[in-house]
């Protein structure tokens, strides 16, 4: 069960999507997210566990005919202003939360590495699917470059250490390929692709200056790459 202590995280992390470093985390992680999931944007009825900024939430909404997301900071809720017509926003903690019909796709990016007890979270939303839906999951990945480049400066004692901005956000763990796909069959989904994208050798801010061509490049070339060297992990999974 999420608990106080985790509440007061997620709303300390509220400052950050606002902020300048939050809003510059937006524009590299969730621009791509949307992207490398538009090949699984179709059904009816969607859900998103946790809102982030929002700004992944406005991207994906327009796919769906309902769209309801389920965050379980009353800060992080207020911040989200003018959601889609189609969204519905439920204050809750994924422990406490059941929808009242299943779903087609379930979208929980990001959110693994924030709660206390990952496999449980995901046993319960495996129950949330319908029978033909799909979940898709994004966690950071532990053995991406820019990790171990930190281990080889100094600044990370070791790839799995969290750093300072895992700190700030509330993080509780990074994965590798192998602990994520552990944790999604032990919750009993069916893990149908598993892959890493987009790659970072350096933090997002020394990102800041380079172009949008850049980045883009940067993205496609991560798709061709072992798993284990890219940024981010994505999981496509079904009941």
């Amino acid at each position: 069960m999420t608990t106080a202590p985790a509440l007061n995280s997620l709303d300390a992390s509220a400052a950050h999507y606002q902020s300048d470093a939050g809003r510059l985390d937006a524009d590299f992680v969730n621009h791509y997210t949307e992207v490398l999931q538009r090949p699984w944007l179709a059904g009816h009825r969607a859900l998103q566990l946790g809102l982030g900024n929002g700004a992944l939430a406005r991207q994906l909404a327009p796919h769906f005919q309902q769209f309801t997301i389920v965050e379980g900071s009353p800060a992080i809720v207020a911040d989200f202003k003018n959601p889609p017509d189609n969204c519905r926003v439920v204050t809750a903690f994924f422990e406490q939360f059941a929808p009242p019909v299943p779903v087609d796709r379930i979208f929980g990016n990001h959110i693994l590495e924030h709660v206390e007890d990952p496999v449980a979270v995901l046993h319960r939303t495996r129950d949330w699917l319908a029978p033909e839906g799909r979940a898709l999951f994004t966690v950071p990945n532990a053995g991406s470059l820019h990790r171990r480049i930190g281990v080889e400066l100094g600044l990370l004692p070791s790839a799995n250490s969290l750093n300072a901005q895992d700190h700030l956000l509330g993080h509780r763990r990074v994965y590798t390929a192998t602990e994520f796909r552990a944790d999604l069959e032990n919750s009993g989904f069916i893990v149908e692709h598993l892959h890493g994208y987009m790659l970072k050798i350096v933090s997002n801010a020394q990102m800041k200056t380079w172009s949008r061509d850049l980045i883009d490049a940067t993205y496609r070339v991560s798709l061709t790459l072992p798993t284990e060297l890219c940024a981010n992990l994505f999981a496509v999974c079904k009941r």
